[in-house]
């Protein structure tokens, strides 16, 4: 007996090494890795990477992601065969509700049985839209560890962290990449990377002894020199930077210098026999630096002019003037989509008319014919009738007016880029006239997330969605939906062909843009504009072309610099379909609200908005902006089930056209950027989109020429930003052939013409002293050249 005992007893043992939990031996380990080192910017969608690794068998789980506290979560589903490794992306958005600190819980469940195989936290940082995100993608050195601040946060990136998708890099400021070789880059993120610059971000390029490395895997558009060979040079060589920060480089030895030749950019900084230590590029809305150095490596990471040096080329202010413009709220979603479903919903006084009818029947109709038969007893039988049929015939026609059809509204912004392709994010609406749970459906490579919003203004709320599915086809819902219940969301598809080809040339003479429709629906109220010069055009066929010419005389800058963006640049107030005006007026409202609040309605002009939205006033230069609507969906959304559904759509296509080359036969002024030769007193309150500017100060800015020749034509003036006062109108320049400062005077509208022979030294360096004023002003410098581009 005490033998069988035993023998049980062993069996059992067996049994329990042998028959683990599923867990133990199928088990997965899961390594999360927030973008950004875990701090995230409330508005923006946040990828967390997560690496799976299976250390048994073959499974198909689902990786989720939520907020603790939040019911809203997003999920993808992954196949993990035995042994795989697999990192999943997951897009999270980042609503106002969060705080400071917030639990980030990642869990992945079994497919079919739903059993939660892994759940884990980690902790995250949330900031406010105000606070600067600056990412570093780097090698050794860590020279830029000084930028981080309160009001401005830097984190290294690893190469292959980089989002492949544009609305992911929207948290980002500036990013900064240096000692690393590009070339593992995917196509995806390059992509991801032009959109993300064309949006207005700042891109730093970082050279030195690995220059060639940095460049090696990045799209052409945003190279802006030819390298040459790289060199070695010393801290006596480096006085340019000692002379405008006020603190000289004490660091010895030698450090690693990348020649180049500029090619899509301008010289801002060059050491003094002329080689480029800055180049500048212009890129949509955006801006790319190249520096002959790398700004991790000494003597950045031990020079005491560093922050100095940071401030003149980045200051803070500027870096806020970086932020991706016309960024979609849920304010200008809701309201502009909500015109376009007025044709489905009861009108109001339609419905007052009917209930008036309803009060003169049951009261004064019902008491007169009953009077009249001498039957007022039957009133408690035909008021209930009354009530009865004019219930039904409401209830009917209301259902009719308010449709009987699903409805899926598109507003979006689409941004044009130099490469004929296309960033484009907005928001969805979604109207249901019945009550019912409803899964919206996208292509897998379209995010889709909840569109912050604080208030949601009589809409159903978004957060309705618990679940955000992405794989072959990205998934909402299921949304609850009330009768006649709108809830909005957003969408972002990757960078895709771009419906519009634009082509330019510009002479000395004019300037000539060809927009070409290769889409495959009409274009409407088309705009070309710089400052107070705009052509139209009320619409364009696909295949079709139009031309515009300008004289190049409109591109000189203006005296004093007070253009905001007009609400009707983008829509004519005479538009034939009235719904779709005042559609694409509360539309763009919206979107031209201030940064702080994305989500409340802006006060509203005629003519101008808010006049406080300093960030979108226009550039000293010669830029131009394209405008036009397209009335199409662009997002292939769908509703499974759903027998009928109604799509429409009203995308803003947009585009910052810059006109002029560095090889180019006219620059305009103000194309070719400035750079102090002191430290500024009010360097804080004159720096912008226009560049670097001073007041209440004699200042002098150094420019350096693209190739230029000595029967060239220097054009030269400056620009007060300011509404009511009127900068002097002379400024001094120096004289390279008689060694002295000359006066020189301009009129409002049209600069001062030089001979650069005279007033350019052997490096293509011309030097201007800026007169004290009361008023902010700019140095505009630009070229005419009579010998032929770049002789």
């Amino acid at each position: 007996m005490n033998r069988r005992r035993l023998l049980w007893l062993l069996l059992g043992v067996v049994w329990l090494l042998f028959a683990t939990p599923v867990n133990a031996q199928d088990p997965i380990e899961v390594d999360i890795q927030p973008f950004f080192d875990g701090h995230m910017k409330l508005g923006a969608l946040h990828p967390v990477r997560i690496v799976l690794h299976n250390q048994g068998g073959t499974r198909d789980v689902v990786v989720s992601a939520r907020f603790v506290g939040r019911d809203a979560l997003v999920e993808r589903e992954v196949n993990l065969p035995t042994g795989a490794q697999k990192a999943v992306t997951l897009f999270m958005p980042t609503s106002s509700g969060l705080l400071n600190k917030a639990t980030l819980r990642v869990t992945v469940r079994d497919m079919t049985s739903d059993e939660v195989l892994v759940r884990q936290d980690v902790t995250v940082t949330l900031h406010t839209s105000d606070v600067l995100f600056v990412g570093r993608v780097r090698g050794a050195g860590r020279g830029l560890d000084f930028l981080t601040s309160r009001e401005m946060q830097i984190a290294d990136i690893p190469l292959d962290a980089l989002p492949e998708h544009p609305a992911a890099l929207h948290m980002l400021d500036m990013l900064v990449i240096s000692g690393v070789e590009t070339s593992r880059l995917s196509p995806a993120a390059q992509r991801s990377l032009v959109a993300w610059v064309n949006r207005g971000g700042t891109l730093v390029l970082g050279g030195g002894a690995d220059a060639a490395a940095v460049l090696s895997g990045l799209p052409e558009v945003v190279q802006p020199v030819r390298l040459g060979e790289v060199t070695t040079i010393t801290a006596d060589d480096l006085e340019v930077l000692a002379d405008t920060t006020g603190e000289p480089i004490r660091v010895s030895g030698t450090f690693a210098f990348a020649n180049a030749t500029p090619t899509t950019g301008f010289v801002r900084l060059a050491l003094d026999d002329g080689r480029p230590l800055l180049v500048q590029q212009r890129l949509g809305f955006g801006t790319i630096y190249w520096l002959a150095m790398d700004p991790n490596q000494p003597p950045f990471d031990a020079w005491a002019g560093r922050e100095a040096f940071w401030n003149v080329l980045l200051p803070p202010d500027v870096v806020a003037f970086a932020q991706p413009v016309f960024k979609p709220n849920a304010w200008a979603v809701q309201s502009g989509t909500v015109a376009l479903l007025s044709q489905s919903r009861p009108s109001l006084g339609l419905l007052s008319i009917v209930l008036l009818i309803y009060i003169l029947f049951v009261g004064p109709i019902n008491y007169l014919v009953l009077r009249f038969k001498q039957r007022l007893e039957w009133a408690w039988i035909t008021i209930p009738l009354f009530t009865l049929v004019f219930s039904g015939i409401t209830y009917m026609w209301g259902t009719r007016l308010r449709g009987t059809e699903l409805w899926l509204i598109e507003a979006a912004v689409g941004f044009m880029l130099p490469n004929g392709t296309m960033e484009s994010e907005g928001g969805v609406l979604f109207f249901s006239p019945i009550e019912k749970k409803f899964t919206i459906e996208a292509p897998g490579d379209t995010l889709v997330s909840t569109l912050t919003t604080q208030s949601n203004f009589g809409f159903q709320d978004v957060s309705s969605a618990k679940r955000f599915r992405f794989g072959d086809r990205a998934q909402v819902g299921p949304v609850s939906m009330r009768p006649g219940a709108q809830v909005v969301f957003y969408a972002a598809p990757p960078v895709q062909t771009a419906p519009v080809r634009i082509e330019t040339s510009l002479t000395t003479e004019t300037t000539t843009i060809r927009i070409t429709n290769t889409g495959e629906h009409p274009l409407k109220n088309l705009v070309l504009f710089h400052e107070s010069t705009q052509t139209r055009h009320p619409e364009l066929l696909p295949g079709e072309t139009w031309t515009v010419q300008w004289n190049a005389n409109v591109l000189f800058p203006r005296l004093i610099m007070n253009f905001l963006w007009p609400n009707e640049y983008f829509g004519e107030t005479n538009e034939a379909d009235e719904t779709y005006r005042w559609a694409r007026q509360q539309f763009v409202s919206g979107l031209l609200s201030t940064r702080f609040s994305s989500d409340v309605p802006p006060p509203v002009f005629e003519g101008f908005m808010d006049p406080l939205v300093d960030s979108l006033r226009a550039p000293i230069g010669g830029d131009v902006f394209f405008g036009a609507w397209l009335d199409a969906p662009l997002y292939n959304l769908s509703i499974p089930g759903a027998s009928s559904v109604e799509t429409k759509a009203m995308h803003l296509l947009m585009a910052r056209i810059q006109l002029s080359t560095p090889e180019g036969e006219f620059i305009p002024p103000g194309d070719i950027p400035v750079w102090p030769e002191a430290p500024l007193l009010s360097q804080s309150r004159c720096h912008g989109w226009w560049g670097v500017g001073t007041a209440n100060e004699t200042a002098t800015f150094s420019a350096w020429l693209p190739a230029p020749h000595p029967t060239d034509t220097l054009l030269l003036m400056k620009m007060g930003a300011a509404m009511n006062n009127t900068p002097k109108r002379w400024l001094d320049v120096w004289n390279v052939r008689t060694g002295e400062w000359e006066q020189v005077s301009y009129t409002s509208n049209a600069p001062v013409r030089l001979p650069v022979a005279d007033y350019t030294d052997e490096t293509g360096r011309v030097r201007i002293r800026v007169p004290q004023d009361d008023v902010c002003v700019y140095p505009a410098i630009g070229l005419e050249r009579t010998t032929g581009a770049g002789s």
